[in-house]
Formats: C-alpha cells, structure tokens, sequence
C-alpha cells in the first residue's frame, strides 16, 4: 500500500514498549500487538480509490474488522536492494 505524500516519515515507527505502528503516532493506521490489534487505513498510507478515510471499509480492509488478534506476525527488515532478512521495520501479518 502506497504512502501518501508528504508521510514518509510517518511510515512506521517502533518503541521498546510496543509492537510495531504503521503510520502517524496518533492517527494510526495499523497497530499491532500481541493481545489486540487495530486497523484504520488512510491516514499515512493510501487507500484504493473507492474508499474514504475513517470509513467502515478502511477500518476493516485488512482484517474484516478494525479491531483483530493477529494469528502470526512475522517480521522482516531491507537490507540494501531487493535483499530482506529477518528482524525489524517491514512487517507482515498473516491471518487465517
């Protein structure tokens, strides 16, 4: 999902107290932990044309709801071009 202009900053940010943050550190579009995560695109990242911002659609795009448990998390990082190894700042979660 693309970022919008402007937001590359705001493009995730970690702390030692939490999972990782996928967008603004107030307004954020996903957020995950281990108990509860949370999804409301739109607000750093660009959402499909159809959608708008704050919507039921871009609440539960990613999860079918806005609040979820994520079965898996698995985390990767880039390490130069096109080469990814296992650690942090690019993550992936796999629902079933």
């Amino acid at each position: 999902m693309p970022i919008k202009a402007n937001e590359s900053t705001n493009a995730a940010f970690n702390s030692p107290n939490t999972f990782p943050v996928f967008g603004d550190k107030t307004a954020r579009d996903l957020s995950l932990a281990a108990n509860i995560s949370s999804s409301n695109l739109g607000i750093t990242y660009q959402l499909p044309s159809d959608f708008t911002t704050e919507s039921f659609e871009a609440q539960t795009l990613l999860a079918g709801s806005r609040s979820f448990i994520p079965d898996e998390i698995e985390v990767f990082y880039n390490q130069g071009r096109n080469t990814f190894k296992l650690y942090s700042y690019i993550y992936f979660i796999l629902f079933h």
